[in-house]
């Protein structure tokens, strides 16, 4: 286990037989014991969308953030398709929108971390066909 004393972003990648399917990354920092944890860049190769991978992105993050994290926050931006999801059945609110240089509108969502988002993560990935390199890197709240 590896403990934050900055922040630091980490990448998660999809890969079968080889190929990488997709990737973002989880940013985190604490300050004292509050996390404070950003998921982004999700990206999925379109031969691959519309088959959960980003929402196994959403949920394998969830499931590396330690139980001590209770009380903590999580914020992501999410596409308008993605936004039930996140919030129906992980727990997401919506403070915002924005939009990018493109005009690509953006739903801003966070999530306050508690042990309940954290089990619930933990069973859906225990649930998924999807297997975690059991090396990966797990954020942890500074001890003391």
């Amino acid at each position: 286990m590896e403990v934050l004393n900055s922040t630091e972003i980490r990448p998660l990648v999809i890969i079968n037989n080889g190929k990488i399917l997709g990737c973002d990354s989880i940013s985190c920092s604490c300050q004292g014991s509050t996390l404070s944890a950003n998921f982004s860049y999700g990206l999925i190769h379109p031969d691959h969308h519309r088959k959960k991978l980003g929402s196994y992105f959403l949920v394998s993050h969830l499931s590396l953030l330690a139980e001590s994290r209770a009380g903590g926050v999580v914020s992501l931006s999410s596409i308008k398709r993605s936004v039930g999801f996140d919030a129906d059945l992980v727990g997401f609110t919506e403070y915002d929108q924005t939009k990018d240089e493109f005009g690509n509108r953006f739903h801003e969502l966070c999530l306050k971390v508690g042990r309940r988002n954290h089990q619930n993560a933990k069973d859906d990935m225990a649930a998924s066909s999807f297997e975690m390199d059991p090396a990966l890197w797990v954020p942890m709240i500074p001890q003391g």
